[in-house]
């Protein structure tokens, strides 16, 4: 993984044998609709409050709908639809599934 300054992380190629693919590793804030991904990574500041919400390492989620003005975003997870601000998604690290 690599962070750039921005906050925003590239797709990398980690070092997975042969016959996988590289992850593609990027934050959460963006996601395409109907995009779904895996977290791989939530920032410690906020864990305990979005984890309480779900949003745990290794849960599968997928971007449901966006505002207008794409703040906020609806996530479905867990079976359930949860609604987060960009702000928050930034702090998320995901890998495209």
């Amino acid at each position: 993984m690599s962070l750039l300054d921005s906050g925003s992380f590239v797709s990398t190629a980690e070092h997975a044998p042969a016959d996988r693919a590289p992850r593609l590793i990027c934050g959460l804030h963006e996601l395409g609709r109907r995009q779904s991904a895996k977290i791989v990574d939530v920032d410690p500041a906020v864990s305990p409050r979005l984890a309480a919400l779900g949003f745990c390492k290794g849960t599968i989620l997928r971007l449901d709908r966006r505002a207008p003005l794409g703040d906020p975003r609806i996530f479905e997870l867990r079976g359930t639809r949860l609604a987060l601000r960009k702000s928050d998604a930034r702090l998320i690290r995901v890998e495209l599934i």
